[in-house]
């Protein structure tokens, strides 16, 4: 059956074993996923082509949730979809991951006083 097909039709439990994953899953297969989870679902964050910057956002956060890195800094210009596709991220891991990982993200946060 083709990703069109189910994306389309009534069968709530194909949808939902299209967009799961595991351990085993390649990383590109788990980002194709998760962009394809992220647009079915929350398409109105969508409204322009990925940058290709986009790419590594996704692959840091994969590294992150699978443990392969401790950190990196989440920085891009004003208006790159770092939050968002971050938080879609997150949520697309929670709701998909059929070895219930959990691994959690640390978010810190500095905000400029005004001087």
């Amino acid at each position: 059956m083709k990703i069109q097909e189910i994306l389309k039709g009534e069968n709530k439990g194909l949808k939902k074993a299209l967009f799961l994953f595991d351990k085993e899953d390649s990383d590109k297969k788990v980002i194709f996923k998760f962009n394809l989870w992220s647009r079915y679902y929350f398409n109105q964050y969508f409204t322009s082509d990925d940058a290709p910057f986009h790419q590594q956002l996704d692959q840091n956060n994969l590294n992150i949730y699978r443990g392969k890195i401790k950190s990196y800094t989440n920085i891009v210009f004003r208006g790159g979809a770092k939050t968002a596709r971050t938080k879609l991220f997150i949520a697309y891991c929670i709701a998909n991951d059929k070895n219930h990982t959990r691994k959690y993200f640390k978010v810190f946060g500095q905000f400029l006083k005004k001087r």
